[in-house]
C-alpha cells in the first residue's frame, strides 16, 4: 500500500478517542488498562501486532502490579503508563503493552509522549502503518512544532533505507512520503538543519533508484544546494543571525528514563565517576559509515549512554547528542561492545556510562 498524508479526522466516539484515515480507525479507549480477555478479544478484531518473541510471555512481575495499583489511584500521571507498557513489551506481552500505551493516550487526553512511545512500538512490531498515523496524531497537536513532521520524515527515511523487503518502487514512494513530511516542516522553519539534513539525503536516495539521467543530475543538484544550507546553518547557530538577534538554540536533549530504564536484573545501576573506575573495554567494534550519509556529507559526534550489566553487556543504549543519519550506526556498533565487569567494595555492579562516537568524512 502506498504511503501518503495518514490522519483525516479525528473524533470521539463510543467512549474512546477515534482517529480516521486511510489504514482505518485507531481507536483509544478512555478507561483504564484493558484486561488480557479484551485486548485478545480487539486483537483478533484488529489484527493487532503478533508477539515477536518465541513462547508464550510469562507472568506479570510484581512491578507490573505496583504500577497498574498506581495507575489506578492516579491515571493522571505518564510516567507509570509508559513504564508499565515497557515492562509488558520486555516479557514479550506485546498485546498488553499496546493496550496500555492507547489506554494511557486516552487517560491523559492525546498526551504526546505517550504516543511517540506508542508510534515507537508499532514500528518495532511490524505496524508501521499505524506508527506512521499516531505519528501524525502527535504532529497535529502542536501544528506550530516542525519536530512532529521532521520525526515521520525520518521514519519514511528509516523504512527505505532499511527494509530490504522493498522493491525499488516502494522505496520511492516512502522516499516522496519522507520528502513530503520534511517540506512541511520546513514551511514553518525554513532554517530547520534536521529537516535540510534529511532532505537532502533522501534526494540523493532517490536520485540513486531514479532511470532519467536528467532527472538524477537534478535532485543531486538540489541535494547539494540542501547541504550546503544545513553546513551554513549548523556553522551560524552559535552566533548572532544577521539581524543581530541570538541565533536559535540546539534542540532540547531527550527527556531522562525513569528510574526504572537503570535497573538490572533487579540491582540499581551506578553511574562511573569518583570511586567507580570507567569499565575496560575488551571487545571493540566500529560503526559502519552510512553510505547515504557520507554521500551527504553528514558528519559529527553522536553522543550515546550506555547501561552495562554484571557481566559487562551492554543491556540498554540510548542517543543523547542526535546525528540525523548516523545515531542507528553509532548505536549497532555500541550493542556489540563488551566490557570487564565493574566492581564497587568487592561486589559486581550494573553501571551507567556515557560514550561518544565521532564520524568524520575523509
Amino acid at each position: 500500500m502506498s504511503p501518503r498524508r495518514i490522519v483525516s479526522s479525528i473524533a470521539a466516539m463510543g467512549g474512546a478517542l477515534v482517529v480516521a484515515g486511510w489504514y482505518g480507525t485507531l481507536a483509544f479507549p478512555l478507561t483504564g488498562v484493558a484486561t488480557p480477555a479484551a485486548t485478545e478479544s480487539r486483537a483478533q478484531g484488529t489484527q493487532m501486532p503478533r508477539d515477536p518473541r518465541a513462547g508464550v510471555p510469562g507472568p506479570a512481575t510484581s512491578r507490573e502490579q505496583e504500577l497498574k495499583a498506581a495507575i489506578d489511584a492516579d491515571p493522571s500521571q505518564r510516567a507509570p503508563w509508559l513504564d508499565l507498557a515497557r515492562l509488558q513489551e520486555e516479557r514479550g506481552a506485546i498485546v498488553d503493552a499496546e493496550a496500555t500505551l492507547r489506554s494511557g493516550i486516552a487517560a491523559r487526553s492525546g498526551d504526546r509522549h505517550i504516543l511517540l512511545a506508542l508510534a515507537s512500538f508499532l514500528n518495532r512490531t511490524g505496524e508501521f502503518d499505524k506508527a506512521i498515523a499516531t505519528l501524525e496524531l502527535a504532529a497535529a497537536q502542536n501544528p506550530g512544532d516542525p519536530s512532529g513532521h521532521q520525526l515521520v520524515a525520518t521514519y519514511y527515511w528509516e523504512k527505505a533505507q532499511k527494509d530490504a523487503s522493498l522493491s525499488p518502487a516502494d522505496k520511492l514512494m516512502y522516499l516522496e512520503s519522507g520528502l513530503r513530511a520534511t517540506d512541511m516542516a520546513l514551511s514553518q522553519r525554513a532554517d530547520y538543519v534536521e529537516a535540510l539534513t534529511y532532505k537532502n539525503i533522501m534526494l540523493r536516495m532517490k536520485a540513486n533508484l531514479v532511470t532519467n539521467a536528467a532527472q538524477r543530475e537534478q535532485l543531486l543538484a538540489q541535494a547539494e544546494t540542501l547541504r550546503t544550507r544545513a553546513m551554513q546553518l549548523a556553522r551560524q547557530r552559535p552566533a548572532a543571525n544577521v539581524n543581530g538577534d541570538p541565533a536559535a538554540p540546539p534542540p532540547p536533549p531527550p527527556p531522562p528514563p525513569p528510574s526504572q530504564y537503570y535497573e538490572v536484573d533487579g540491582q540499581q545501576a551506578v553511574r562511573i565517576g569518583g570511586n567507580i573506575p570507567t569499565p575496560t573495554k575488551v571487545q571493540d567494534v566500529r560503526p559502519v559509515y552510512p553510505p547515504a550519509a557520507g554521500d551527504a556529507g553528514v558528519s559529527g559526534t553522536v553522543i550515546i549512554e550506555l547501561v552495562l550489566d554484571t557481566q559487562g553487556t551492554v543491556r540498554r543504549s540510548r542517543i543523547v547528542r542526535s546525528i540525523p543519519g548516523l545515531d542507528e550506526a553509532a548505536l549497532a556498533a555500541v550493542r556489540q561492545w563488551r566490557f570487564l565487569p565493574t566492581t564497587v567494595d568487592g561486589v559486581v555492579v550494573p553501571v551507567v556510562m556515557t560514550v561518544t562516537m565521532n564520524f568524520t568524512l575523509q
